[in-house]
């Protein structure tokens, strides 16, 4: 008789028998058709697990897009031409049909996408699509084609995060993953650093990036990124949200895990040789001494902060090193790169003073000659998220979009100072707080929202917000352990007394 008793695990049992057939058809494509076909199907099998694994968790899916977003900028190198990103358009599709095929057998909370940080990017999309209608854009297009960045992918991504990471423990999943995708983009930087560049990014090195990546203090290097800027940033708020999370974790392997990554990030911030990015950490260290509201940690911090300005900016030690030369040009109000900076800047501000709303999303900088490669702005770099925004969007639009940062910025640090109870969820969130606060300041020298990094920077906006739902789980589970122990203290002494009788 069968036994009946026993659980069954069918998606195990199904998992394993597409790995099987998996390699047997890779296996057939590989001898049959070459490595690249043999890959490329390889991927095939593991897409469908990824889709079981989803349905199941669609925090899977999540990961899946994080993963993706690391690879995107290596091929959109390669093929400039081609439509890369429609793959991230319909992985987005995917977590949201995941998302919404979960609801109709599991019960799904509904009401976290109603956060502040939603609403937040409701009020930019509304302010958006009137910027649709701006007389002054030369393109539409280049308006449409803008309108992914500037909310599409920050609404979607707020509505997968809201509702994918459940518990407390996704967290944590989420972390793990980008942790092993800081760790190879650095290595991928040490590559170009003491092996070499591939042909294509040769290419663009000597090419296109040459003004910004060759240097009389050394070679920028970017790893996958876009470009030296974008990579060196990621790496400051992955070195901030790693080195102090490690603080807050219980377990010993994975503490260590935190600090290798923290490692490599640091190295990776360096070699960039982005100036800008050492402001992530500094900010970021600063601003968590002081929500910490440990008067010791404060001191410490506010000691060693000061140590370092004044270190960077009143003294000549250490030049020799290119490192530490890029890290002082920073305070030098005569380097040329400030002052092309500033000579740009001037030559916006006086082509802005009467466009209040803006030249219209997608018509500031470089990226604006593909769709009027003639106008006026598109000629002036804009070398800063600010100022693309001030550019694109106007005074106006600059204001608001700063007011909605720091708004959640501000409510992040409001939830850690007065509202959390729970000690490991207020210091993660208090860590990925002061990690925007510091990218904040950042994003005033660089324009750093692109692949991976605006799928990294919209995620944490959407964590914040959940903070309190971990807190409420976390609170409850210690509320039912100690309540368990306590009811297993009263059954031993019962116990007790009736052997004792």
């Amino acid at each position: 008789m069968a036994d009946y008793s026993r659980p069954r695990n069918y998606g195990a049992v199904l998992i394993s028998l597409v790995l099987i057939f998996g390699v047997f058809v890779f296996t057939y494509a590989f001898i049959n058709y070459g490595y690249v076909v043999g890959l490329a199907v390889t991927a095939v099998p593991l897409v469908v697990i990824v889709l079981i694994l989803g349905i199941r968790e669609p925090v899977w899916h999540f990961l899946l897009l994080l993963v993706v977003n690391y690879i995107l900028p290596i091929y959109m190198r390669r093929y400039p031409e081609a439509p890369i990103g429609l793959a991230n358009d319909v992985l987005m599709a995917l977590n949201v049909f995941a998302i919404l095929l979960t609801g109709t057998y599991k019960h799904i909370q509904w009401k976290r996408i109603l956060n502040g940080f939603m609403l937040t990017m409701v009020i930019w999309t509304c302010y958006c699509l009137l910027e649709l209608a701006n007389p002054r854009m030369v393109s539409f297009s280049a308006g449409l084609s803008s309108t992914r960045t500037y909310f599409v992918y920050p609404l979607v991504i707020g509505f997968i995060v809201s509702l994918s990471f459940e518990k407390f423990k996704h967290l944590f999943w989420f972390f793990n993953v980008l942790g092993a995708l800081t760790i190879a983009s650095a290595i991928k930087a040490m590559v170009q650093k003491y092996i070499g560049f591939t042909p294509i990014e040769e290419e663009w090195v000597y090419g296109p990036g040459r003004v910004t990546h060759v240097l009389w203090s050394g070679i920028r290097y970017f790893s996958i990124f876009t470009d030296a800027g974008s990579f060196g940033s990621a790496m400051g708020i992955a070195l901030v949200i790693f080195s102090i999370t490690s603080l807050y974790v219980k377990n010993n392997g994975l503490r260590v895990y935190y600090w290798i990554v923290s490692l490599f990030a640091l190295y990776g911030m360096l070699i960039s040789g982005t100036r800008s990015s050492l402001i992530i950490p500094i900010v970021a260290y600063v601003a968590f001494a002081f929500l910490t509201k440990n008067v010791k940690v404060s001191v410490i911090t506010a000691i060693g902060a000061t140590a370092i300005l004044l270190f960077l900016t009143t003294s000549n030690m250490g030049n020799g090193n290119s490192v530490i030369r890029r890290a002082r040009s920073v305070f030098n109000t005569k380097d040329p790169s400030f002052q092309a900076r500033q000579s740009n800047q001037r030559l916006i501000r006086a082509y802005m003073a009467n466009k209040p709303f803006g030249v219209g999303m997608g018509h500031g900088g470089g990226k604006a000659k593909a769709y009027a490669p003639d106008a006026y702005l598109s000629q002036i770099p804009t070398d800063s998220w600010f100022v693309m925004m001030w550019t694109e969007t106007g005074i106006i639009g600059l204001i608001l979009r700063l007011l909605l940062y720091l708004y959640v910025i501000g409510y992040g640090a409001w939830i850690v100072l007065f509202k959390l109870k729970d000690k490991r969820v207020r210091g993660i969130t208090a860590t990925i707080t002061v990690a925007l606060l510091g990218t904040f300041v950042n994003l005033y020298a660089n324009e750093i929202l692109q692949f991976p990094n605006i799928t990294v920077f919209y995620a944490l906006h959407a964590i914040i917000f959940l903070a309190p739902y971990f807190d409420e789980e976390l609170t409850k589970e210690a509320s039912d352990a100690e309540a368990a122990a306590k009811s297993l203290k009263q059954l031993e002494a019962t116990v007790e007394e009736v052997e004792q009788e």
